[in-house]
């Protein structure tokens, strides 16, 4: 996506707030990047987790919140 857009992953890297090596990771599937840094990717990059990863690369699991206890 990087090619894609025309961007260089030091200045990727600048604008979310991470690291060059970091971006590297994520380019190259070392790591996945945390939801607020994807969010941010996303919005540098002008596209989609969808337009990054293919479905069956990454699982999105929605947040539950525990159940309260009642007294």
């Amino acid at each position: 996506m990087l090619e894609e857009k025309h961007k260089k992953a030091k200045v990727l890297a600048q604008e979310i707030g991470a690291d060059e090596p970091m971006i590297s990771k994520f380019a190259n599937y070392k790591c996945l990047p945390i939801p607020v840094q994807m969010e941010k990717i996303c919005e540098s990059l002008d596209c989609q987790i969808s337009d990054i990863y293919k479905d069956e690369e990454i699982y999105y699991k929605q947040a539950h919140k525990k159940p309260t206890k009642k007294a």
